[in-house]
């Protein structure tokens, strides 16, 4: 931990009890809304049903992606001069409402306009993954103000915990949401909804103790190019996490089209994607403490290894599914892996990076990322479309495994450094120069 780390935590740990009481409830109410608009249990088969195909429905999560690595790096660079954050990082989580509208239009074009809705969805996932790019580089740097460095793998724990009792919740309201009114009605009141709790949810952020370094705001005005160059060269660390990100970031793009497949192959009812979005909170509910302790004890590296694990049992399951029921397990299964992603790699990241330069960490892996997060969910929806979603997931299950090999092959963990393979057991072949 370096030393501007350390006086953080030291003047963070007062307030710790009482930030952590404000900021539980925000993550239970915000999981509740999340899965009226789970992407992949509910909007995509709300695409399914307006009559999209695979390549279409592949829209979704890449708007979802180019929203969300766009804006991240002009935000941080914009806001470095702020120096109380969590002001504007409630305002930007205003872009919830744009759910909102989607409901709107989908109570009034799910009917008339089917072929015009099956493109404005996806702009709506959009514009609300754009309005989140604002605001996710802001959490880098909030955290540790927030909460001390050595405490941080319980509250991540804790919160996402709350997140997914709060999707439980959700996806229960959800199932009896989508059985109890005919489509479309049943998925525009769930977007209606959803935007509006997930955008009130964010409230009580404004009332936590936000420890505020001594000189933040004040540091020697510098270039978002110059600044980016200095953080890609001197941290090599950041290379090997980005390049392995672009494996697992390809293959885990897949897991978009679980719930599609499964009502397509076992036909079954349009609430049955609210029982999905249940399960997938589940999965992350029972994850989060256990990535949370693994990551304080050994390390958020160990952590990311076992969220891979989990996605690609659930690409394995997900190939040998025989049973409606199976596909449960799948969500569960997926469930974990997306705690993982969120709270291990955040952490990781938060761990490589000093404050000064904290946030630029976070949106510069999010903009590096943009290609095959582009790329990927045109290339298997297609793929789909031609020899169906099976070879998809069984592919992707090939490139976790391949991207688990390389993780721990190439990256170290801040905390335990020469942990990676290729050094520890003298493996690095002699064309291998990159450090």
């Amino acid at each position: 931990m370096s030393q501007d780390s350390r006086e953080l935590a030291s003047l963070a740990e007062p307030h710790f009890r009482r930030n952590l009481l404000f900021a539980a409830p925000v993550d239970l109410v915000w999981g509740f809304g999340a899965a009226f608009v789970a992407l992949g249990p509910i909007i995509t088969v709300c695409l399914h049903r307006l009559g999209a195909s695979n390549l279409l429905i592949a829209l979704a999560p890449a708007m979802q992606t180019v929203g969300f690595s766009l804006l991240q790096l002009p935000a941080i660079h914009l806001t470095r001069k702020v120096r109380a954050k969590r002001y504007i990082f409630v305002a930007f989580h205003c872009c919830a409402l744009f759910w909102s509208l989607g409901g709107l239009l989908t109570l009034f074009w799910g009917q008339t306009r089917p072929g015009v809705l099956v493109w404005v969805l996806p702009l709506v996932v959009g514009l609300f993954s754009a309005g989140l790019s604002l605001a996710m580089p802001l959490w880098g740097q909030l955290l540790p103000r927030f909460f001390p460095d050595y405490r941080r793998g319980l509250v991540s724990g804790v919160l996402l915990f709350g997140a997914g009792l709060g999707g439980v919740a959700g996806g229960l309201v959800a199932t009896h949401a989508l059985a109890r009114w005919p489509f479309p009605y049943n998925f525009a009141y769930l977007f209606l909804a959803g935007g509006v709790i997930m955008a009130a949810s964010v409230l009580p952020y404004l009332f936590m103790h936000e420890t505020v370094p001594e000189g933040a705001g004040r540091e020697e005005q510098q270039g978002l190019g110059r600044i980016l160059r200095h953080v890609w060269r001197e941290d090599h660390r950041l290379r090997r996490l980005v390049a392995v990100r672009y494996v697992t970031e390809f293959g885990g793009v897949g897991a978009a089209f679980l719930a599609v497949y499964a009502l397509a192959r076992f036909h079954l009812p349009d609430a049955t994607a609210g029982a999905f979005a249940l399960a997938l909170s589940l999965g992350s509910a029972i994850g989060a403490p256990l990535l949370g302790r693994t990551g304080d004890r050994r390390g958020w590296r160990r952590g990311m290894a076992w969220g891979m694990v989990s996605i690609a049992a659930a690409f394995a399951l997900a190939v040998g599914a025989w049973r409606p029921e199976t596909i449960y397990g799948v969500f569960v299964l997926a469930g974990v892996a997306a705690a993982a992603d969120w709270m291990c790699y955040v952490n990781l990241l938060v761990e490589m990076s000093t404050e000064e330069h904290r946030g630029y960490y976070q949106a510069m892996a999010a903009s590096l990322a943009l290609p095959p997060r582009l790329v990927a969910p045109f290339f298997w929806g297609w793929l789909g479309d031609t020899v169906g979603l099976r070879p998809v997931f069984a592919a992707c299950l090939v490139l976790m495994v391949v991207g688990w090999i390389l993780l721990l092959a190439l990256v170290d963990d801040p905390r335990r450094p020469g942990q990676r393979v290729l050094r520890r057991s003298g493996l690095r072949p002699p064309w291998f120069t990159w450090h």
